[in-house]
């Protein structure tokens, strides 16, 4: 045996050591809360604790949703001082139909026959059969109704755009 290819089958054979005592140890670790990590009996796979069930392979996740913390545990407080949500913002509100559709109902009509005059769409484009969505302008009415507004914040909803394709 050449001295590259001893050289090469000690390496293979250290990797693998390692690799399976680090496998044996962190199995064995748990997960910090007293569990032995091994999951509970009684599931789905087959035999009993352990098994493989006849050999298909599963997983399975545990997760605590009721953990409350430590005694030396705070609630996180936001950095910078109190939030104050925005006063505008846009968001999708119409599809390419949907918005041609709304527009034709603030369209011109003529009188005499109650329909859209021809040519109210003349030169629009409403991105029809495009991907994306018509976005509009959007208030915090809560906010405008309570009358806790400043100026500022009306301010910076100006140049917030009124109707956008996106």
């Amino acid at each position: 045996m050449s001295m590259t290819r001893l050289s090469r089958s000690a390496a293979v054979l250290s990797v693998t050591a390692l690799l399976t005592i680090g496998s044996a140890g962190a199995a064995a670790a748990g997960d910090g809360t007293g569990s032995s990590g091994k999951p509970p009996a009684g599931g789905s796979g087959g035999g009993g604790e352990g098994s493989s069930g006849g050999g298909s392979i599963g997983a399975q996740v545990q997760y605590k949703t009721d953990f409350k913390g430590t005694k030396a545990s705070s609630p996180i407080a936001p950095s910078g001082g109190p939030w104050k949500p925005p006063l505008c913002w846009t968001q999708p509100k119409f599809t390419p139909e949907q918005y041609k559709e709304e527009q034709k109902k603030t369209a011109p009509i003529d009188p005499g026959t109650g329909k859209t005059l021809p040519g109210w769409n003349d030169g629009k484009d409403f991105h029809e059969g495009d991907k994306g969505a018509w976005w509009f302008r959007t208030y915090a009415v809560d906010q405008l109704k309570s009358g806790n507004i400043e100026l500022g914040d009306m301010e910076k909803c100006t140049t917030v755009k009124g109707v956008q394709w996106v």
